[in-house]
């Protein structure tokens, strides 16, 4: 076993711990806000990790550059897609510019 094959199974590994990592947290967390951090941040490292191993495994062809082009959407869309459902569950009282708000959404 080289070094590549150590490498692929490290980021295949890492890759899947983060994806079980963010599968316990959606379980664990105690409210809609942290569970979407734990959801969006897990599931993009674990996906960018494994977009890696696989490219490291299939070696530099055009599968490769297609797994590199998906990992850059998969970047992207995976911010865009936890923040647009964290503003979708916002109260209009928590929302921005509306003063102060404590934890249960009542505004000042």
């Amino acid at each position: 076993m080289g070094i590549r094959d150590m490498a692929i199974i490290f980021f295949l590994a890492g890759g899947g711990f983060f994806f079980s990592a963010g599968a316990l947290g959606l379980w664990r967390l105690p409210d809609v806000y942290c569970r979407i951090n734990a959801a969006g941040k897990c599931n993009t490292l674990g996906s960018l990790l494994m977009f890696t191993g696989l490219g490291l495994r299939t070696g530099f062809t055009w599968s490769t550059l297609k797994l590199m082009i998906i990992a850059i959407l998969v970047l992207i869309t995976n911010a865009a897609a936890a923040h647009a459902m964290a503003r979708a569950v916002t109260p209009e009282s928590m929302a921005a510019g509306s003063g102060k708000w404590n934890y249960q959404g009542k505004g000042e």
